[in-house]
């Protein structure tokens, strides 16, 4: 059934629990709402749902991360990664088509990844520090995008600042 043994099983599990995840959100009804905080509520919420799909497999998962991290089988764990955080974006209503697209994936990837991992170890009560923790990096995600958003903003009233300290910001007509 598996020839290449329990890693294809573990994709299986992983694909499936996506599919499952995308049906849930779909269902769920969406909130019109698209400022940033209610994205990251959105992210967080999908994010755990997706997590908690773990949770009966939880004192074998670390043998499942074992083996998508084999060099065979890290291509497939990528695509189910990628696939996961860009419908966990979608379905929190992210529709931006630009640089953002890539940094909010591959930030949320990372997010997901050390929550996985803090997860397999948490022996809090129903996981409390794993959600904690995802909170916190969200939180500090959602911090430093702000910055980066505001950044040519400052850069430009910088430029701005120091053209008129040197005289240069005015016409010479």
């Amino acid at each position: 059934m598996f020839p290449k043994g329990g890693v294809e099983l573990v994709h299986y599990f992983i694909s499936s629990s996506n599919r499952r995840l995308v049906d849930e959100l779909r269902t769920k009804p969406q909130n019109k709402e698209r400022t940033k905080r209610r994205q990251i509520q959105n992210v967080q919420a999908a994010t755990e749902m997706r997590l908690k799909m773990l949770i009966p497999f939880i004192d074998h998962w670390t043998k499942a991360m074992a083996l998508l991290a084999v060099p065979s089988s890290v291509p497939q764990a990528t695509r189910n990664l990628s696939t996961l955080v860009d419908d966990i974006w979608y379905y929190s209503g992210d529709r931006t088509a630009n640089f953002d697209w890539y940094t909010k994936r591959a930030a949320l990837a990372a997010i997901y990844v050390a929550t996985e991992l803090a997860m397999v170890q948490d022996k809090s009560d129903d996981f409390k520090d794993t959600w904690d923790f995802l909170e916190q990096c969200l939180q500090h995600y959602e911090k430093t995008s702000n910055i980066v958003d505001e950044a040519p903003n400052f850069i430009s009233g910088t430029v701005t600042t120091v053209k008129n300290v040197l005289g240069l910001g005015h016409l010479h007509r």
